[in-house]
């Protein structure tokens, strides 16, 4: 990928799923797969967005997934940092009220 090539960003598949937490807890969330293509590259990135007491909506929830690595990117972030692991890349969506 040459230097300031632009990337499209893509949403594909989700899953809602509860995910077990480090204290042995789990809560209620969505894995987002996002892909980013441009210039023959194209990688897959699973980003997590957990429910926060929110009723879970991928429109919404892949919204906030896709602005997620937006904004990892222009924070600089490189997609070849991503390693594959699942929760790696969390996104936090607003506390429901």
């Amino acid at each position: 990928m040459a230097e300031g090539e632009q990337l499209g960003i893509s949403l594909g598949k989700y899953l809602h799923a509860h995910f077990l937490q480090p204290d042995g807890a789990s809560l209620p969330g969505t894995d987002f797969v996002v892909t980013l293509a441009g210039g023959g590259f194209e990688k897959s990135v699973l980003v997590r967005v957990y429910d926060n007491g929110l009723p879970p909506d991928p429109v919404a929830g892949g919204r906030i997934a896709r602005d997620y690595v937006v904004q990892l990117i222009k924070s600089g972030w490189k997609v070849y940092q991503y390693q594959d692991l699942p929760g790696e890349l969390v996104a936090v969506p607003p506390i429901a009220q």
